[in-house]
């Protein structure tokens, strides 16, 4: 449940504190420290929020190193990937972006050969199905549709990507039968943490499922963490990120988003009055690029109160608008790698300093395996929980869980249960952990052959696209070798349907016809 906190944090950091934007572009965390123009530019690249969002970023580690633009892919889903294509657009129109480095082939995997069957309307009226359906990539649609020179490289060894292909349909196949175990302990579960967790406890924990479960938004989890922090007497020095945060949040509620751009428009309106023609156009055209995500908003604003000072304008008669500002800076300055691993963190301090029994003790280390298990699983374990899971015993697990949910249940004077479908789930465990080992292996191979073409080919800037589940072990990867980094996710305005997921895995393995997945689509 803990890491699967850093997951939750990503996908609600997009939406949150946006109350006082019509839209917000993310510049990178290095743009103003790059120190040369075309990694400078690629610096200035930013994700508008109806696209997506940047989840951290990493400076190069010299100046001549190139920035790697990491697009975490959400296969199958059809808004994520038709985000992904305009995420691609704006890169190709700004940076000129050439190399795109892809998962799942090796070598050349470029479709521009297509190109030659019509115009790109009639190709897009071709191709648009498939990227609907999840038969193609955004970076695919674009290299068919387009007149872009474009190089899309696959990263794989083969020989690991079929054998992950293998290993995730063989732990399909046994899902079915792991998941009846898994419920009936889960059910258990649940009904021990009403008996044996005390009210605080209990409600840390109904938070950290909901925020998990992506129901409850970050602001609200992160007021409650510190609420409850505060109820006992743990300050937030070790959580700094955290507490800046809760500064955010309390400023974002004080503003108005009316009187912020009434007050904008006056101070324009003055100084139109004062500046001389080529620096009213250098504001307005500064206005442009921050409407546009090409200049950040805390920078145009800040350019503005100098401008407004410089020509003896009060800024402080404009309250609303110095109060935006200093939440503009505020949330530049927010850290949102730094939060996402401080938000387990205080969970966890806050376990600690409620789980005060060895009742609630062993109950709350039960629940966390099942938590790593059930994931497992349901093949969408983290890397830090598939790191977890090769630490786990397993081979007594039936035997264990059984006793200690049963023991808890005769103290407590709740219903025992046999629990005998934890065999089955034991026995199946193998195959689940053998896909997490065997993408291990295959994250660093990715890593690998992307870091040897990027710097084979000579490119400044270059994009890698992958699964989310991967970023983690490539991400560390490249750092390591001194690239800098720009982790970015789309926007994802439904959920993946795992149907349609499964399905195209089966059709790019030529078990089911490509009929059978359009089927998918259309119902």
């Amino acid at each position: 449940m803990l890491n699967r906190q850093k997951d939750s944090f990503r996908a609600s950091w997009a939406a949150c504190f946006l109350a006082a934007e019509v839209a917000l572009a993310v510049p990178l965390a290095y743009a103003e420290e790059a120190g040369r123009s075309d990694v400078e530019g690629a610096a200035q690249f930013s994700v508008p929020a109806e696209l997506g969002f940047v989840v951290d970023s990493w400076r190069p580690a010299q100046p001549s190193a190139p920035v790697i633009v990491y697009l975490q892919e959400a296969h199958t889903n059809r808004s994520a990937q038709w985000h992904l294509v305009e995420i691609l657009r704006r890169l190709i129109d700004q940076h000129g972006l050439q190399l795109i480095l892809v998962e799942g082939g090796e070598g050349h995997v470029g479709l521009t050969r297509l190109r030659a069957y019509g115009t790109p309307e009639i190709r897009k009226g071709v191709v648009d199905k498939y990227l609907n359906a999840g038969m193609i990539g955004a970076e695919e649609y674009l290299d068919i549709t387009t007149e872009v020179p474009l190089t899309l490289w696959g990263v794989e060894r083969v020989e690991l990507y079929d054998q992950q292909a293998d290993a995730f349909l063989e732990a399909e196949r046994l899902q079915a039968a792991a998941q009846a175990p898994l419920d009936e302990v889960r059910r258990a579960v649940e009904a021990l943490k009403r008996a044996v967790f005390d009210p605080a406890l209990l409600e840390l924990d109904d938070h950290m499922a909901a925020f998990g479960a992506q129901e409850l938004e970050l602001g609200a989890y992160v007021e409650a963490l510190s609420s409850l922090a505060t109820r006992q007497g743990l300050g937030l020095e070790a959580v700094p990120n955290v507490a800046r945060l809760i500064r955010l949040h309390g400023l974002e509620g004080g503003l108005e988003v009316q009187a912020v751009s009434a007050e904008h428009t006056k101070v324009i309106s003055r100084l139109a009055g004062r500046l001389a023609p080529e620096e009213l156009d250098a504001l307005l055209e500064r206005a442009r690029q921050m409407k546009a995500g090409e200049l950040a908003k805390e920078r145009y604003y800040a350019q503005l109160a100098q401008t407004a000072t410089t020509h003896e304008i009060d800024w402080s008669a404009y309250p609303n608008l110095s109060r935006y500002l200093t939440y503009l800076e505020e949330r530049a300055a927010v850290n949102t790698a730094g939060v996402a691993e401080e938000l387990p963190h205080l969970a966890q301090q806050l376990r600690g300093s409620l789980a005060t029994d060895t009742d609630s003790q062993q109950l709350l280390a039960l629940a966390d395996e099942v938590e790593v298990v059930t994931g497992c699983a349901q093949l969408r374990l983290t890397s830090e929980e598939a790191q977890r899971l090769a630490s786990l015993r397993t081979e007594d697990l039936a035997s264990r869980w059984a006793r200690t949910l049963n023991t808890l249940a005769e103290r407590h004077g709740l219903p025992t249960g046999s629990f005998e479908g934890l065999e089955a789930l034991q026995r199946a465990l193998p195959a689940f952990r053998r896909f997490y080992e065997v993408a291990r292996r295959r994250d660093e191979a990715l890593a690998a052959n992307a870091i040897d073409k990027v710097r084979a080919s000579g490119e400044r800037i270059a994009v890698l696209i992958t699964g989310g589940f991967h970023s983690d072990r490539i991400t560390r990867a490249l750092r390591d070798q001194g690239f800098g980094v720009v982790l970015v996710a789309p926007r994802v305005d439904h959920p993946t349907d795992d149907r349609l997921y499964h399905a195209v895995l089966r059709y790019k393995e030529g078990l089911i016809s490509s009929n059978e997945v359009f089927a998918l689509t259309n119902r």
